[in-house]
């Protein structure tokens, strides 16, 4: 597979997706968040992982 140069351009239909005309209408998403974490490394944030080693949650 020849790589290709670091300048190149995208292959997409579109340079700028939410002005383009996909032919097709989404729904709007609303998204409600509980909690919210930051850290260096996703051990730190995921709350899967934290529960699995005993951390109880924030709230």
């Amino acid at each position: 597979m020849k790589e290709s140069p670091k300048n190149s351009m995208s292959k997409s239909p579109s340079p700028t997706p939410f002005k383009y005309d996909w032919g097709v209408t989404l729904p709007t998403h609303v998204i409600f968040y509980d909690e919210m974490r930051y850290g260096q490394r996703r051990e730190d944030v995921d709350v899967r992982m934290l529960e699995a080693h005993g951390i109880p949650p924030l709230d």
